[in-house]
């Protein structure tokens, strides 16, 4: 599986399809391979595009998690989106990915297109 240097650590990822990305971000206590069942029919007409979270996936660890925060998470889906340089892309996010591209979009709105939101993690 190929991977991407952001931020200083490697991230596996899935890069499929032409046209206009469409970045998909998992929940907690998963990895890239939940968005398996979408991959073929999303690359389709679309650049699938997919990656597993910093300290998610079966990967070992970059370290002892000391920088496990939503800040580390949302400055390496900033670094992924800049490294496609396809921007605006289309944003799915699931559960805490749903939190984690919501942010994206009100801090970086330059870099999405537009959000599809599943069960996110949103606080009050």
């Amino acid at each position: 599986m190929p991977q991407l240097r952001v931020n200083g650590v490697e991230l596996s990822y899935i890069d499929q399809g032409v046209g206009v990305p469409v970045v998909f971000v998992h929940g907690a206590w998963m990895d890239l391979r939940y968005w398996e069942p979408q991959r073929q029919a999303i690359a389709t007409q679309y650049r699938f595009m997919a990656y597993t979270l910093r300290y998610h996936g079966t990967a070992p660890w970059p370290d002892e998690g000391q920088h496990y925060s939503v800040a580390t998470h949302l400055a390496d889906l900033v670094a992924f989106i800049r490294w496609l340089h396809a921007s605006p892309v289309h944003l799915v996010g699931l559960s805490s990915g749903g939190r984690l591209v919501t942010m994206v979009a009100l801090a970086h709105p330059d870099l999405v297109r537009s959000l599809t939101l599943a069960e996110p993690a949103l606080a009050e």
